[in-house]
């Protein structure tokens, strides 16, 4: 396969990945080919950028159609294999919202990372100024609240009152986190009381649990559960 934008031109061997850019025309010559694409919208990746860089939204730009290394873009087709074996199943976990979110923002986080494009090259951003602690615990508040469903930080932050750059400044310099890896915290911890409060012999099952709080791969959760709690996830359903 042959990949021409303007002057950038790929030829893609077996395992190859490339990103299409958008609204930019592509001259493609396919031989002998099998290709899986991926399409995300155009919104959504602007707003995660605004969340990981602090770019106006509408500055987004991706510059190339490598990724920046092989190795990124050997992460990326991993990736590719996780979204399209999980929403290609029958009976499909991600038509769970909360799964279906944080399927969503990793791969808009990640392909942020893998092709070349302005958020990452923004130039420094100041910090957006002091946020009071009630404002933190507003949000904290807001997502305790509704954990189980499909949260964003605009969301977050519109319900706290603040911008999302001065929340995200905010929730680092008080817990060390973002907004979603806060929200993530929380899943995690519903997640457990779910296994503790579980009887080990009515058929829950560790994976099950892991979709419902937003994990497509249970293998990620038990790693982010053990790495919480000191154990793994099964031990914690079958000791108690």
């Amino acid at each position: 396969m042959t990949v021409k934008s303007g002057r950038d031109e790929l030829r893609l061997p077996s395992r190859s990945v490339f990103f299409y850019p958008l609204n930019v025309p592509l001259e493609v010559g396919v031989f002998d080919v099998i290709a899986r694409t991926l399409r995300l919208p155009a919104a959504r990746l602007a707003a995660v950028a605004e969340e990981m860089a602090g770019i106006d939204p509408a500055g987004l730009r991706f510059e190339s159609i490598s990724p920046v290394t092989p190795a990124m873009g050997q992460h990326w087709f991993a990736l590719m294999d996780l979204a399209s074996n999980a929403l290609l199943a029958n009976d499909s976990v991600m038509t769970h919202p909360v799964l279906a979110e944080e399927l969503t923002r990793t791969v808009a986080v990640t392909a942020l990372h893998t092709f070349p494009n302005t958020a990452m090259t923004a130039p420094y951003q100041p910090n957006p100024g002091w946020v009071p602690p009630a404002t933190v615990r507003r949000a904290t508040d807001f997502m305790q609240a509704r954990a189980e469903l499909p949260l964003t930080l605009d969301q977050v932050a519109e319900a706290s009152g603040v911008s999302g750059r001065a929340l995200q400044y905010a929730f680092r310099r008080y817990y060390g986190t973002t907004p979603i890896g806060y929200l993530r915290r929380i899943r995690l911890e519903r997640a457990d009381a779910e296994l503790r409060a579980a009887d080990p012999d009515s058929g829950v099952q560790v994976g099950a649990v892991a979709r419902k709080w937003g994990w497509a791969s249970p293998s990620q959760f038990s790693l982010a559960y053990q790495e919480r709690f000191g154990v793994r996830p099964s031990h914690t359903l079958k000791s108690h």
